[in-house]
């Protein structure tokens, strides 16, 4: 059971990432099945889903790699300005008379530290981009999208059949949810100024499928737009 356990965790991010892959892959699902119904044949359905899927990520990966890397360039600006706020607050409370320990206020530099690792990472993961889009478009061509002729009443086959337009329709709505939810995220950002926009839009499609996702990827782009103009124009990205 030890060595079992090891296994999966060992193996765990990779089987994340395909499982990521693969949810993707059933968000673009319901653009092939609605192009056969328009006429267009299976194969030029699919192909034209694959080529939007390709040019899409391709676009997608060149602009998160630009805003990760912008991320990482500021990282020392938004050093200074969380200890400009951690000094503030602190001189606010030795005014009301309340001293603060030492030990327990906020470290700048720790936490920054900190936020490098995870861009880094993030740098790491979207280097996966070309094997992410090779992997998205097999599984386009794999999944059934369309239900055979043959398949009768009961059989593995409809049951199938049934089973993905389920999971089509569940994870299409999300995925139409999470894209009006990322648009309007990228257009207020980038109305505020927020640096890399496009990173909390992607954030936020794909924390849809998460319950309380909106919530939870509002977070991240609060925090820099506190660090970079403050509580006012924080605030306003929750209207």
């Amino acid at each position: 059971l030890a060595i079992i356990a090891g296994a999966l965790r060992t193996g765990a991010p990779v089987v994340n990432l395909v499982l990521l892959y693969l949810l993707i892959a059933a968000t673009l699902s319901p653009l092939p099945v609605l192009l056969s119904k328009r006429g267009l044949g299976r194969g030029t359905a699919i192909g034209i889903t694959v080529l939007l899927a390709i040019l899409g990520g391709t676009a997608l990966i060149m602009v998160l790699v630009r805003s990760l890397s912008r991320l990482s360039e500021n990282l020392p600006q938004y050093q200074s300005a969380l200890a400009g706020l951690v000094d503030g607050l602190g001189q606010k409370l030795a005014a009301r008379g309340m001293e603060v320990d030492e030990a327990l206020k906020p470290d700048p530099a720790r936490i920054m530290g900190r936020v490098g690792q995870l861009v880094r990472g993030a740098l790491n993961l979207v280097g996966y981009g070309l094997l992410a889009l090779v992997l998205i478009v097999l599984f386009l061509i794999e999944l059934p999208l369309f239900r055979g002729g043959d398949a009768g009443p009961g059989s593995p086959r409809q049951r199938l059949d049934e089973a993905m337009r389920l999971v089509r329709r569940f994870v299409g709505l999300n995925g139409l949810i999470g894209g009006v939810i990322a648009l309007v995220d990228f257009g207020i950002t980038l109305l505020l100024g927020t640096d890399a926009p496009a990173l909390w839009a992607v954030i936020a499609f794909l924390f849809a499928f998460v319950p309380f996702g909106f919530l939870i990827s509002m977070i991240p782009p609060f925090l820099i737009t506190l660090l970079e103009q403050g509580i006012g124009q924080a605030l306003l990205l929750f209207g």
